[in-house]
């Protein structure tokens, strides 16, 4: 590998965004997407036009960021159908405290600014004027 790619490297694994929080009395960890994550995930919930399909979307993301806290391991397999079958029945007041977390960590949405910096460069920025996740449109 080349010095430059080493480099870059090394930033990136310094810069995953990571946040502990609590579903359904549970503690989990969120784990943010890189670049490829992301590409992956636009690629099996997105239409043609770039419109997300929200029950897609949602097993997805979850079982790509959350983690169990205490081992870092992931919680569910994106690549296995009942593990995506099992997050759809989750009651949605679960889902949607993970989804959050994990739009937080992958950048998306107004809280993101705050949560996906290092406590020592984070921006003073007072604007509410930060779009939304595009997890609305189906």
């Amino acid at each position: 590998m080349s010095e430059i790619r080493a480099k870059l490297k090394a930033r990136t694994d310094g810069l995953v965004r990571e946040e502990e929080f609590e579903a359904g009395g549970e503690k989990m960890l969120a784990i943010g997407l890189m670049t490829g994550g992301k590409n992956r995930l636009m690629a099996e919930t997105a239409n043609s036009e770039g419109v997300v399909n929200v029950a897609k979307f949602t097993p997805r993301v979850i079982a790509l960021c959350i983690h169990d806290a205490g081992t870092r391991k992931p919680l569910w397999n994106v690549n296995d159908l009942n593990d995506l079958n099992e997050i759809d029945e989750l009651d949605s007041e679960i889902t949607d405290a993970m989804v959050a977390a994990a739009s937080r960590v992958c950048g998306w949405g107004k809280d993101a600014v705050r949560a996906g910096k290092l406590a020592s460069k984070t921006p003073n920025t007072s604007s509410d004027s930060s779009s939304q996740p595009a997890l609305v449109a189906a």
